[in-house]
């Protein structure tokens, strides 16, 4: 995304230097395209009228460009299909935008989160994420690869577009999330009224997709009540089993409230179409959002709650990119999931998504947490004997993965010496 694309009539880029200051921008902004920006120079931004927050943002960025984020795309080895430099650029595009979100999503959601002297505040954390250099071509070559196998097979010549290719592609890379401490219905409708203040402040111009994602269930196996019970402490009678089971009691929020947000949200981008339930095959459960920030850049925002959270960071997000056919960072994990990515285990990998379609559910089941508190449990659910043999288990996989850091670190620490 083009961090200055307010307008497809304003098609004028910033260009970072070598040295990582930013340029100038070309003059010709017209007050009729962009009446709310400002040219830039060296060391000023206007996103907004707000320009303390805008300050505020600046500064954030300028840290950024001293860490180690933006050095580490200097280390990126070959182009490949995609030419190295065409990460770094869309990397180096965002860093300001990052900087803005990043100090807007604390600002406004910073005093819904628990501490010790408010421990009944709704989100335990807010946590903000700069897709970095090695990820967006390690993105962009998949992209090119399926791009350009799907015309040779059609006889074509394929040639990779360039950098409106790369950003049209990569839509991710400002992102963040809002750890909510329990699922309920009235704790999301607080996080809609802030995106409602958001809009109104201009600190976001609009919001362009929605997406509410949970699983439809017709009924429960008795392997799963079995292993709610003993893993997670879960007893489900008759009744709770009627209720999980009916068509959106596992949305996040109250269908209702989300459409009245979708109504107000409307006012600022009429083209919103928000998809109201949508059921993925392993039940990932969340609400997803996306903001366009005043400078044309698209932020992802995701909402779950704390025990949805935990199982996606610690397993669940490299599983999905295992199979995707993408590889594991972790080398003894990215071995163990291998079978999922292979076209010849499909029965095993329906299986899988059905196991881990219900430990999504169990997670939602949990009840909330105090703050400061933790479950009792301390496993996810058992998985059935079939996917257990294959030590693709949730535990299994979660041990793997610890026992591969501590040999990653074990190497890396040789290589030092």
């Amino acid at each position: 995304m083009n961090i200055l694309q307010i307008t497809p009539k304003f098609a004028t880029r910033q260009i970072y230097n070598n040295d990582n200051n930013f340029s100038s921008l070309n003059k010709r902004c017209s007050s009729l395209y962009c009446p709310n920006l400002k040219p830039l120079t060296k060391d000023t931004i206007s996103f907004t009228s707000k320009n303390k927050i805008a300050k505020n943002a600046l500064s954030k960025a300028k840290d950024l460009v001293k860490t180690a984020e933006v050095r580490e795309d200097k280390q990126l080895e070959g182009s490949g299909i995609v030419p190295v430099a065409i990460a770094q650029q869309l990397f180096k595009e965002t860093i300001v935008p990052f900087g803005y979100f990043d100090n807007i999503m604390n600002k406004y959601f910073g005093r819904l989160v628990a501490d010790a002297n408010n421990p009944n505040r709704i989100i335990k954390e807010v946590k903000t994420d700069h897709k970095k250099a090695k990820s967006i071509h390690e993105k962009l070559e998949g992209i090119a690869e399926k791009e350009k196998h799907k015309i040779e097979e059609a006889g074509g010549l394929y040639k990779f577009g360039g950098i409106e290719e790369a950003r049209n592609n990569v839509k991710d890379l400002v992102r963040g999330c809002i750890v909510l401490r329990d699922s309920s219905k009235s704790s999301v409708k607080k996080v809609f009224q802030i995106f409602e203040e958001m809009l109104k402040d201009g600190v976001v111009t609009k919001f362009t997709e929605i997406e509410n994602y949970y699983p439809v269930l017709d009924s429960i196996p008795d392997w799963v009540i079995i292993g709610y019970q003993k893993d997670l402490g879960i007893k489900l009678d008759s009744k709770k089993i009627k209720a999980i089971t009916k068509f959106d009691s596992l949305s996040y929020p109250d269908l209702n409230d989300l459409k009245d947000f979708v109504s107000f949200a409307k006012r600022y981008n009429y083209n919103l179409e928000p998809l109201y339930g949508k059921d993925l095959e392993n039940g990932y459960q969340g609400l997803h959002v996306n903001a366009e920030l005043p400078d044309g850049t698209i932020a992802e925002i995701q909402i779950l709650d704390s025990d949805v959270h935990d199982l996606k960071i610690k397993i669940d997000d490299d599983i999905y990119k295992k199979r995707c056919n993408k590889k594991v960072k972790n080398p003894a994990l990215n071995e163990k999931l291998e079978p999922l990515a292979d076209k010849e285990e499909k029965q095993l990998q329906v299986e899988h998504a059905n196991y881990m379609r219900f430990a999504y559910v169990g997670q939602r089941l949990l009840p909330p947490l105090k703050y400061g508190e933790k479950h009792s449990h301390t496993r996810f659910l058992t998985a059935p004997k079939s996917i257990l043999e294959r030590g693709l288990g949730l535990n299994q996989l979660i041990a793997t993965k610890r026992v591969g850091e501590r040999m990653m670190k074990v190497e890396a620490s040789g290589m030092s010496k």
